[in-house]
């Protein structure tokens, strides 16, 4: 069942939230490491990363609490604070997974 992300996660994540752009990159070049050709998996039109099975988490491991633990498993620095939702994660997001893609990373485009 999908659940609406917390703006901060408890328990053995870090508090503190990055910034956006370097850490989104950050954790997409993890997500290269751990589950290659992961960015295939996202339907962009259905990506929101509010909710636990749409984040890009929630896409590729099926919700945002089994790709958490299992990508700290092993990253133990990486911060699930990059997955959740914001204006600047959610552009970051978009733009790696198509940058990836080799679509073109229109400022309007979804």
């Amino acid at each position: 069942m999908a659940y609406r992300l917390p703006s901060v996660i408890p328990g053995p994540f870090s508090p503190k939230k990055p910034k956006p752009n370097r850490s989104v990159s950050d954790h997409a070049a993890m997500l290269d490491e751990v589950k290659p050709g992961w960015y295939r998996q996202i339907n962009l039109r259905k990506l929101d990363l509010a909710c636990s099975d749409k984040c890009v988490l929630g896409q590729v491991y099926g919700d945002f609490q089994t790709g958490g633990f299992e990508l700290s498993g092993v990253y133990p620095n990486a911060n699930p604070m990059a997955f959740i939702d914001s204006r600047e994660n959610d552009k970051a997001w978009r733009h790696e997974i198509k940058r990836r893609r080799g679509e073109r990373n229109d400022v309007n485009s979804g």
